[in-house]
């Protein structure tokens, strides 16, 4: 699952209708083509209810989690939210572009999130890599030390090349 989204998620998929944990899961593969671990989404929904944004009940024997009030007010919030979001996602997609030199980097991407995240356990070491990239652009330094970027990014690829034999 994409860093930081899941919580989003859930709170959405709850906005829309009560669930259990594993319509969430099936909710969330439906909607973005990532189908998260019951290692991540069963801590995060006791998180969710000990902070008090969602509540659960008992219904066919199954665990039914909905929104609590404070959880409607998280959504409303992050749907004000939803262009800055946005705005991020695309500066984010502008990086890569800028990066490789491609172009719709946003489709192969979204192409790739449907086939599901082969990068699990690289997710922590690319977000931070993006985390700097991203601070660059807003600083305006991006632009100006593409070419020193560009070879640190063909030096980690050389090395990739090397162990990838």
């Amino acid at each position: 699952m994409i860093r930081g989204h899941l919580k989003v998620m859930v709170l959405k998929g709850l906005s829309e209708k009560p669930m259990t944990g594993y319509s969430l899961m099936r909710y969330i593969n439906e909607k973005v083509g990532i189908k998260p671990s019951p290692g991540s989404m069963y801590p995060l929904l006791k998180n969710l209810e000990e902070n008090k944004l969602i509540k659960s009940k008992e219904k066919d024997s199954k665990k039914e989690f909905s929104l609590t009030e404070k959880g409607k007010k998280i959504i409303k919030e992050l749907w004000k939210q939803k262009d800055a979001i946005h705005e991020k996602a695309m500066k984010s997609i502008k990086i890569m572009e800028t990066i490789t030199g491609e172009k719709n980097v946003e489709h192969k991407l979204m192409a790739r999130m449907k086939e599901g995240d082969p990068f699990k356990e690289l997710n922590p070491e690319l977000s931070k890599f993006r985390a700097v990239l991203i601070e660059m652009l807003n600083k305006g330094k991006l632009e100006k030390n593409k070419k020193e970027i560009k070879k640190i990014v063909a030096k980690a690829h050389k090395e990739l090349k090397k162990i990838s034999k």
